[in-house]
């Protein structure tokens, strides 16, 4: 038996963007930036199968070859000098039995059980190809690993290897060029990775999953557990590291002022992160989620204190945003605490869903909300349209950016 597959599909994306920043009295805006992406989408899926003729039937043989969503990504207000050709994923899959496959390619690896922050997600970060505030949408837009993968299908668990290279950055090299063909794995690659997971289903609705995660820095431990009753579902992620915490792990990076890096020097220490939440689906198809966020290795109030003294100097007020956007870029909560909640309201009428989500930091009170609607047609055509704003004091996590509020529209069109 063969068996040819070839599926080919395509996507525009209009994607825009603006946020202005007020004046400490809030009522006058100091500066606007906008941001307008073109995105076009190419999906292409290519499957060859072959069945041996052994005997027994059992020996099956196949391999699949699977490339989604070629990213071009165009900014309209700088006159073409901004077009990019993203490569998302493309793998090749081998199976060696029905119980045993293996992978090797650029593949977005997405781990953990949590809804607002992952913390065992070890791929997240660098690769992100545009920003969304939907957590599930940020991991799903984000451009692929360069790994093999390994799996094996035992009667109660999985397990699963995979290592990651680092690769170099080489100027005007395919593999890492930045301008428009650059395929950046220099940025997904940034260093050697290697990971082992081993998912076992304890009770009935009860499952985990234990990680070994190891880079040129650190060795990570990480857990997931989810157990599900009817409508509803708890889970728990975590993940441990001897490490420095993230304030300071973003001012290296960022090669920042020595006067920033002084004020937030720290020694390295165990640091846990982790995610507590709770969701319930309705017989509507509402699904409503609130989770708790810890991170030991954030900001707290004292170190937020100390943030924006140093904002008054002018001089560094970039540097500190700088490293707000390090974060947000890697997908990585900032402070100690955070409070994620979301609903999603699908199918409110045919073809629209509805999805509202908030972030709240305890320690400061201050907080971000979105809203946002999106019709589809016939599941070709999809349009949405969201709206966000922060609320707080000045110096507090999400007030500091300001009450303005943020307008975001997207159109897709798959032919």
């Amino acid at each position: 038996m063969k068996r040819v597959v070839l599926l080919l599909s395509s996507a525009l994306v209009l994607y825009a963007q603006e946020f202005e920043f007020f004046d400490e009295e809030g009522s006058e805006a100091i500066f606007t930036t906008k941001e307008r992406t073109f995105t076009s989408r190419l999906k292409m899926l290519y499957e060859n199968e072959m069945e041996s003729n052994s005997e027994n039937k059992t020996a099956i043989f196949y391999q699949n070859f699977h490339s989604e969503n070629f990213l071009i990504d165009y900014d309209v207000s700088s006159d073409f000098k901004a077009i990019k050709l993203n490569l998302k994923e493309l793998y090749s899959r081998i199976d060696f039995a029905s119980d045993h496959f293996l992978e090797i390619g650029r593949i977005n690896i997405r781990e953990g059980v949590a809804r607002g922050y992952n913390a065992t997600d070890y791929f997240k970060g660098a690769g992100l190809v545009f920003d969304s505030l939907i957590p599930s949408e940020r991991r799903e837009n984000r451009l692929g690993t360069l790994l093999v993968q390994s799996t094996l299908f035992l009667d109660r668990a999985t397990l699963k290897m995979l290592y990651a290279p680092k690769i170099s950055v080489k100027k005007n090299k395919i593999w890492s060029d930045k301008e428009k063909v650059g395929l950046l794995l220099d940025t997904t690659n940034y260093k050697d990775r290697a990971s082992l997971y081993m998912d076992l289903k304890l009770y009935e609705g009860l499952s985990s999953s234990w990680i070994l995660h190891h880079n040129e820095e650190r060795s990570n431990v990480g857990l997931n557990l989810s157990f599900a009753v009817n409508n509803w579902i708890f889970y728990n992620e975590c993940n441990l590291k001897y490490a420095q915490n993230s304030i300071s792990k973003s001012i290296e990076a960022l090669k920042l002022a020595k006067k920033v890096k002084k004020v937030f020097e720290a020694e390295k220490n165990y640091i846990y992160q982790g995610s507590l939440g709770l969701s319930y689906t309705s017989d509507h198809n509402i699904v409503s989620t609130i989770e708790y966020i810890i991170n030991s290795g954030g900001m707290d109030k004292a170190s937020w204190n100390r943030y924006f003294e140093l904002q008054d100097n002018e001089a560094l007020k970039n540097q500190l945003l700088a490293i707000r956007k390090h974060h947000q870029v890697n997908e990585e909560q900032i402070s100690q605490e955070t409070l994620f909640t979301q609903i999603n309201i699908n199918a409110l009428n045919p073809g629209v869903d509805m999805h509202l989500l908030a972030f709240l930091n305890p320690q400061d009170r201050s907080a971000l909300a979105e809203i946002e609607m999106q019709y589809s047609a016939q599941r070709d055509f999809i349009i949405s349209v969201s709206a966000r704003r922060m609320f707080g004091k000045k110096e507090s996590e999400y007030g500091s950016f300001g009450r303005a509020l943020t307008m975001v529209a997207e159109f897709e069109y798959y032919f």
